[in-house]
């Protein structure tokens, strides 16, 4: 009886999918001879898979959270940010950092925004309408 032509695609198919399988198999059993010949190589590529993939894991969590999620505010496109500028520095250096007085000075007379968030680079100063220094 001969095989329809649909039956020979897919067994040809199987055939070349079990080979390729098969030699799959034939090549981790020969890696893990040659990692278990040598165990000081072997547990330098643990180590630095394991670093690595901690490394990576960890800096893309850290991008991830910083970055790509939005901030966690209530109405986040309504965020301004606010610099200090002085005019007789010139580049970065004319928006030196914000100080307390002057964070102080800004909440207390610009009326246009309801809440404030000041965010230093260590530390969050304020959130809302009560300020307080937080130490890390």
């Amino acid at each position: 009886m001969a095989l329809d032509p649909y039956d020979e695609v897919v067994t040809k198919v199987l055939l070349a999918r079990w080979e390729t399988m098969n030699s799959l198999l034939m090549d981790v059993r020969y890696a893990v001879r040659m990692l278990c010949k040598s165990p000081a190589f072997t547990a330098v590529v643990a180590l630095s898979l394991g670093l690595g993939i901690g490394v990576n894991s960890t800096i893309f969590s850290f991008v991830n959270a910083v970055l790509f999620r939005p901030p966690a505010v209530e109405k986040p496109g309504q965020l301004v940010e606010v610099w200090h500028h002085v005019r007789s520095r010139s580049g970065f250096n004319s928006y030196p950092p914000l100080s307390f007085p002057d964070f102080d000075y800004y909440r207390s007379h610009i009326m246009f925004f309801p809440e404030w968030l000041v965010l230093n680079l260590s530390s969050v100063l304020s959130v809302g309408t009560m300020a307080s220094r937080v130490r890390t």
